[in-house]
């Protein structure tokens, strides 16, 4: 039965690596980010990782950073 996780978490790991590269390579269009009075050009796959990042960091802190129990 190990084999079998093994080999589905290999097969997820390859389905998200995939997802992941397709993300990065339909979003290389630039785009201006501002932010107070810094101002950037950045490919649009960096916006929304930074995006994704910053709220994954605010959930985070505004639970405490720890798990409920089961």
């Amino acid at each position: 039965m190990r084999a079998l996780g093994d080999i589905l978490r290999t097969v997820f790991i390859v389905l998200v690596a995939s997802a992941a590269t397709l993300f990065v390579v339909q979003n290389l269009d630039q785009m201006e980010i501002n932010f107070l009075a810094w101002s950037l050009q950045a490919p649009r796959f960096i916006g929304v990782l930074t995006s994704l990042v910053l709220g994954v960091a605010v959930g985070l802190v505004l639970r405490g950073g720890r798990r409920k129990p089961h």
